[in-house]
């Protein structure tokens, strides 16, 4: 998978491992995991105008980071989720009851998510955030709680302030 910030274009590869694909000029973060042997790849490219390159994706042991994201006294919802590690940037988006699954090569990962909830009985929205740093060294199984957003009202009260001297006007 070859993820920009716009578009997503995906690859296999033949039977020998070779894949081929043309992408537009830009930023993307190459992400491949290979089911039948665990093994993963995540590597942040940029390819310039009128260039081609060729790619040796090498994967590496891969370990399985799974769980739920929660909110709100053990609600769920679809949340998307980020996973960034020096090497790239990797978005998934949970089930409807909040599960995630996804193989990822060892390295240390900050995952964020944010979620909007609709309190019906006082109809207002509600934000919420995650932010959790960790390092992936083994499967993984971790719960994610998702911290309410605190917003409070701010009213600043200001005063005119002039300084100055009046001088008299003679005729």
């Amino acid at each position: 998978t070859f993820r920009s910030k716009k578009d997503v274009y995906k690859t296999v590869t033949d039977t020998s491992g070779y894949y081929h694909t043309y992408v537009p000029p830009g930023l993307y973060t190459v992400y491949a995991f290979n089911p039948e042997t665990e093994d993963a790849y995540i590597e942040t490219i940029e390819l310039g105008l009128f260039e081609r390159i060729v790619l040796d994706i090498i994967v590496e042991k891969g370990y399985s980071l799974s769980g739920e994201v929660y909110f709100n006294n053990n609600q769920h919802q679809a949340t998307t989720l980020e996973f960034t590690s020096i090497r790239g940037v990797i978005n998934l988006t949970t089930t409807d009851d909040g599960h995630y699954s996804i193989w990822l090569p060892e390295n240390s990962y900050n995952i964020t998510g944010t979620l909007t909830d609709h309190d019906e009985a006082n109809e207002i929205d509600i934000d919420y955030t995650l932010e959790v740093y960790i390092d992936l060294t083994a499967d993984t199984r971790r719960s994610l709680a998702m911290d309410k957003v605190e917003v409070f009202d701010l009213f600043l009260e200001s005063k005119p302030l002039f300084t100055g001297a009046i001088s008299p006007v003679r005729v």
